[in-house]
């Protein structure tokens, strides 16, 4: 595919373009979300033996959903950095481990950004220190609370994937 053309069709938190590419059968027009990259991060408390969730309102789903700690990497900030702080910022908690778990895209068809994955040690709580617009609930559970959770958010699933096959073994 080659790209021929592309129009910006709205431009706010996200842009949203419309792209056409040129293949062997002709003209293929889609529309894509222009996103920043985010992290994600499975996070664990050993001073309380405890998994640290967040739940919180999303516009997609119309619900509140319970997913890891996770967030926008800022412009010119480094995915690990971007980690820390957002565990900082919703968990109230002290990164003192910090490990890659690869990274997933959002959703290729339609979303430009990828995910970068992390397993987290945490200690302390500092207290929340939430953006403006943000109501998050903090959860912390057992590890069979964890591996028991419904949950609903794609990162979440693939985090907890992730961390029983690389780091729980």
């Amino acid at each position: 595919m080659k790209k021929i053309s592309t129009n910006i069709l709205y431009s706010g938190y996200n842009t949203l373009v419309q792209t056409v590419f040129g293949s062997h059968k002709g003209e293929i027009s889609r529309e894509v979300i222009i996103s920043a990259d985010a992290v994600a991060a499975m996070v664990y408390n050993p001073e309380i033996n405890r998994y640290g969730f967040v739940e919180q309102f999303r516009a997609g789903s119309e619900s509140v959903t319970t997913e890891c700690p996770a967030g926008i990497v800022d412009e010119g900030e480094n995915i690990e950095v971007a980690i820390i702080r957002e565990i900082r910022e919703e968990l109230g908690s002290i990164a003192i481990k910090l490990v890659p778990l690869g990274e997933v895209w959002q959703g290729p068809a339609r979303v430009s950004a990828n995910i970068y994955l992390f397993y987290c040690e945490v200690t302390g709580d500092l207290g929340q220190d939430l953006d403006e617009d943000e109501d998050v609930t903090i959860r912390w559970y057992t590890f069979e609370e964890m591996m028991n959770l419904e949950l609903m958010d794609m990162k979440t699933i693939i985090l907890r994937y992730r961390y029983i096959n690389n780091i729980n073994k």
